[in-house]
């Protein structure tokens, strides 16, 4: 994981990123993607996070499903959630970790 994600991450939300989260970044630099999932690299990250103001809220934008939903990290405690891409209240599904996600969603390893 780069330093860099990891300093960001603990300014924006106060706290250390996710360890099983911190093991994605360094164990998949690029992402991954699969079957219409994308989950994206530190950079695009913290991009997509600031472009949408979900600092204020503890949630990262860390990837898309399809075209219709997205991948959020609540930064707190780890949680991946599967929001409509529209209204982030609606939650398709949820995981307790990303490593959880990744082993029940469609990615390629």
């Amino acid at each position: 994981m780069p330093s860099s994600f990891s300093n960001w991450f603990v300014s924006t939300f106060g706290v250390p990123v996710p360890e099983e989260f911190a093991e994605f970044l360094a164990e998949h630099p690029k992402g991954l993607s699969g079957d219409g999932s994308a989950l994206w690299a530190a950079e695009d990250i913290i991009e997509a996070t600031e472009d949408r103001d979900l600092k204020s809220k503890g949630i990262c934008f860390t990837g898309t499903r399809d075209d219709l939903y997205v991948f959020l990290l609540r930064a707190n405690d780890g949680r991946v959630f599967v929001v409509d891409r529209h209204d982030y209240q609606y939650v398709d599904a949820w995981f307790r970790s990303i490593s959880t996600c990744i082993g029940l969603m469609d990615f390629v390893l």
